[in-house]
C-alpha cells in the first residue's frame, strides 16, 4: 500500500492540466439556406493563430500543394507565409479559421496550372519553351543527377 500512494496523487496533478470546456459559443452559419451549427472554442493557443470552428471539416483541396513542393520544410514555410499574409488583412481576434470550404478542387487546380489560352485563370506563367527545349533540359538534368549519384556512391 505504501508503494502505490503516488498513483492517485499523480492522477490528481495531471487532471489539473486538462483544459475545461467552459464559455464555448455556438454560432449559426447560413450557407445556401442550410443551417449549420459550429462550436467556437473559448481557448486560443496563441494570439498569432486563428481559432478553429468545431467540428473540423477538411477541405476538398487539402494536399494540392504537396506535389508542387520539394520538402516538408517548403510546405510548412508556405503555410506560415500564407498565415502571415492573412493576418495583415484579417485579425485573429475578430475572425475564425475554417479550412477552404468555399474554394472548389477545380478552382485550385486551374489556379496552380500554367496560364494559357485554355486556362486563363492559371497563376503560373505560360511556358514558352518548345518541346525540343524541354526534352533537352530534361536530358541535361538527368545527366547531372546521374553524375551526382555516382559521386555519392
Amino acid at each position: 500500500m505504501k508503494r502505490i500512494w503516488w498513483i492517485p496523487i499523480s492522477l490528481l496533478l495531471l487532471s489539473g492540466c486538462v483544459p475545461s470546456k467552459t464559455d464555448e459559443k455556438t454560432e449559426v452559419i447560413n450557407e445556401k439556406e442550410e443551417v449549420e451549427t459550429a462550436i467556437i472554442p473559448s481557448m486560443q493557443l496563441d494570439d498569432q493563430f486563428y481559432r478553429t470552428l468545431l467540428p473540423y471539416k477538411a477541405s476538398a483541396t487539402r494536399g494540392k500543394i504537396v506535389n508542387r513542393l520539394n520538402s516538408r520544410y517548403d510546405i510548412a514555410e508556405t503555410e506560415n507565409g500564407l498565415l502571415r499574409l492573412s493576418q495583415k488583412q484579417f485579425s485573429p481576434d475578430d475572425y475564425y479559421f475554417q479550412e477552404g470550404q468555399k474554394i472548389t478542387d477545380e478552382d485550385v487546380t486551374s489556379w496552380l496550372r500554367r496560364s494559357s489560352e485554355d486556362n486563363p485563370a492559371g497563376l503560373n506563367l505560360a511556358d514558352k519553351r518548345t518541346a525540343e527545349q524541354k526534352k533537352q533540359e530534361n536530358v541535361l538534368l538527368l545527366k547531372y543527377w546521374h553524375m551526382s549519384l555516382n559521386k555519392i556512391i
